[in-house]
């Protein structure tokens, strides 16, 4: 009956968070739509030029690949047999789902599911993800503190600065933790090897370790997220241009590292919302044309849309999970 009632328990949580999620979601859209004035915003998304939105397409194609390598990469680090056709599949799965379910994450779960099928270690599968993920964070972090600190455009006093770098510096000090012999030995002294559970957290630990080793590797990881980030700085640069938005690039590298992490919090469905509405309003605060911010949160979420497709196409696919 305890474990009935838990479960249950468990379920009502679950049922509340999508509740509160979607709740959310449609607030921040309501307050896109309440800015919008359809006729300017129809003769700005009218005035786009195509051969820009082409190229920034092409550019966001080619960083989501580099993304999809860099977590090949990490995954190959510990499973040299591992090949990169084997698993692009399921990370454009895993993108096409990050916009349809209630998290982020969910993504993530999904292509994990579907290689685990496919015969790979969940082990390793899941570690890479979790470094994966961790790589992201960090380079849009360290961009965007970067960009706070040395964007003339803000007038930022000398303690709001130091407060800044004081936050990279915690950020490089958790990473180092994270990856050190005292979380390995935390995660055995507190989780008992003979439950299931425990069992598994334990060998996702160990595993993540081993990642210490690989220093050279990581760091080529690092790399390889920075282009593909800086890459998408400049999608969203020529999408600016498309509609003859004239801001000054440094801000482009302000407010979208911003809008990165914003997104990435579990508090919508898929950051839809989220994205759009920090976009929006960083955008505003640098007193751009509010139907010019909107536009190209619009233009953006529509390139998304588009490149995530070949998920879809997987989901079409009746050998899905075989």
């Amino acid at each position: 009956m305890e474990i009935e009632a838990n479960s249950s328990y468990v379920k009502n949580q679950k049922l509340v968070a999508l509740v509160v999620k979607i709740t959310i979601t449609t607030a921040l859209i309501y307050w896109i739509i309440a800015q919008i004035e359809i006729t300017q915003l129809l003769n700005t998304l009218q005035s786009t030029k195509a051969s820009y939105l082409i190229a920034a397409i092409a550019i966001h194609s080619l960083a989501f690949m580099l993304f999809s390598v860099r977590w090949w990469y990490l995954y190959h680090i510990q499973d040299r047999n591992c090949k990169y056709a084997q698993i692009v599949g399921s990370y454009y799965l895993g993108l096409f789902f990050n916009n349809i379910l209630p998290t982020g994450m969910g993504g993530d779960v999904v292509r994990i599911l579907r290689l685990k099928g496919k015969g790979l270690n969940t082990h390793i599968l899941v570690s890479s993800t979790l470094v994966d993920r961790i790589l992201g964070l960090v380079s849009i972090l360290l961009m965007g503190l970067v960009a706070v600190i040395f964007t003339p455009n803000l007038d930022l006093s000398a303690d709001i600065k130091m407060v800044i770098a004081a936050l990279g510096i915690a950020l490089t000090l958790f990473l180092i933790f994270i990856f050190s012999n005292c979380t390995a030995k935390l995660a055995n002294r507190f989780f008992n090897r003979e439950n299931k559970f425990s069992h598994f957290i334990i060998n996702i630990v160990s595993t993540l370790h081993e990642y210490r080793r690989k220093r050279t590797q990581v760091l080529g990881s690092l790399c390889i997220s920075f282009v593909a980030q800086y890459l998408i700085i400049f999608c969203y640069l020529l999408i600016g241009a498309s509609i003859g938005m004239d801001i000054p690039f440094s801000i482009y590298f302000t407010i979208i590292p911003i809008v990165f992490v914003a997104s990435s919090l579990p508090i919508s469905i898929g950051g839809l919302g989220v994205r759009e509405s920090v976009l929006v309003s960083l955008l505003l605060f640098f007193q751009v044309d509010p139907q010019m911010a909107i536009a190209l949160s619009l233009l953006y979420f529509a390139i998304i849309v588009l490149i995530t497709l070949p998920g879809a196409i997987l989901i079409a696919n009746k050998n899905l999970y075989k």
